[in-house]
């Protein structure tokens, strides 16, 4: 089981190195406006918004290295789509195919890397595996971010062709999984439609993961929204071209993975509470001053957000790898992830429309009240009593 982590450090690695990470708006937008990059956005999350839980049960019924060998071969096929494509209903097609395989991989990944700890008695240790992974897949996502700058400055199609290929080789080595055999349960159709009605009840089983489960699912939504498409268009309008956003994210990938690095060491000084509070208010900050900053202040608010993105994604896994049992685990961090991104599902094509008339800068400055005025909401709602409850989980 051992190797199962390493099998896990290079697929991920593999299936993360998104060449085209910085350039993918600038592709877009050869073939629509933003708006159409709203609908192109709402294909992508809707279908994985669909797929997640339904994935997340095949997982852990079916097995996790099946489910995440299909996970890389449908990214792989999307991104030759993508490639390859010469009209607007072709990007469809392709987001589709990817978002099949991110809603395969949301999940199954990290729970079988908890599982595999969790056969060899070391789940104690899933966090620090997780971080460390997690560290060392996004400086592959960063490098990936500066050669694909470089290459869409030769042809823009080479970057969704070199994740394809990348892709390719995490299905091959992907061969090397050992399926832990934990809690492991036969497929039946009935199985699976319990699976998925058992998966959500698991995430919101107690009353002090539900209420800490809630703001993380606030957290990660907004997260959702700004880097689905506001980092992206608003470092274009902050004047970056092609070959500046592949350095820019592969920057801000890089101070991802210091926060992914650092993330335990910041989570013992604060406790979880101050934590959360800290990447609430970075959120918040460096969103909404992005009307009235220049390019230097606008990439260090845009640089800040990336070093704490990671913090609620590790804070949301480990609760449910705590609380929810294995043979429930994939399904219930795939009802996690659905969760959060509906908010996005439901208004993309709108963001998309509002940047087309407003821009990126005041668009994203709206979004952000609505986020400020709903976390005051919970947290005057929420008793205090309750809130620390988690510095001790």
């Amino acid at each position: 089981m051992q190797n199962n982590l390493k099998v896990s450090l290079i697929t991920t690695s593999l299936t993360l190195s998104w060449f085209w990470y910085g350039i993918w708006i600038p592709y877009y937008l050869l073939f629509t406006n933003y708006a159409g990059i709203g609908i192109i956005e709402t294909v992508a999350i809707a279908s994985t918004f669909f797929f997640e839980i339904p994935t997340g049960a095949f997982a852990d019924l079916l097995g996790k290295k099946r489910t995440l060998q299909l996970s890389f071969l449908s990214v792989a096929l999307g991104n030759f789509i993508m490639a390859t494509s010469l009209r607007f209903p072709h990007l469809l097609i392709s987001v589709f195919f990817i978002s099949l395989g991110n809603a395969l991989l949301s999940g199954t990944n990290q729970a079988m890397i908890f599982d595999s700890l969790k056969a060899v008695n070391k789940e104690s240790f899933y966090e620090k595996y997780l971080t460390k992974i997690n560290t060392i897949s996004i400086l592959s996502m960063a490098f990936a971010s500066i050669f694909g700058g470089l290459l869409y400055g030769i042809n823009p199609r080479i970057p969704f062709f070199a994740t394809s290929l990348a892709s390719l080789l995490a299905l091959f080595i992907a061969f090397l999984y050992e399926e832990p055999k934990i809690d492991t349960i036969k497929f039946s159709f009935a199985n699976y439609l319990r699976q998925n009605k058992t998966g959500f009840n698991e995430l919101f089983k107690k009353s002090v993961s539900r209420l800490w489960i809630i703001k993380l699912l606030l957290i990660t939504s907004f997260i959702a929204v700004l880097n689905s498409i506001f980092d992206n268009a608003l470092a274009i309008d902050f004047g970056y071209k092609e070959k500046g956003l592949g350095v820019l994210f592969a920057a801000a990938i890089f101070l991802a993975a210091i926060g992914n690095h650092f993330y335990l060491k910041i989570k013992k000084i604060l406790g979880n509470n101050k934590l959360i509070l800290i990447v609430i208010i970075t959120l918040i900050i460096s969103a909404i001053i992005s009307p009235i900053v220049g390019i230097v202040l606008g990439t260090f608010s845009l640089l800040s957000r990336f070093f704490i993105y990671p913090f609620a994604e590790i804070q949301a896994s480990n609760t449910i790898n705590k609380y929810v049992e294995s043979k429930y685990r994939s399904t219930t961090l795939s009802t996690f992830t659905m969760l959060y991104k509906l908010p996005y599902v439901l208004c993309a094509f709108f963001v998309g429309s509002l940047i087309d008339s407003l821009g990126a800068r005041s668009s994203v400055f709206y979004i952000s009240i609505i986020f400020t005025v709903i976390t005051l909401l919970i947290y005057i709602i929420v008793p205090k009593s309750k809130r620390l409850q988690m510095d001790s989980k």
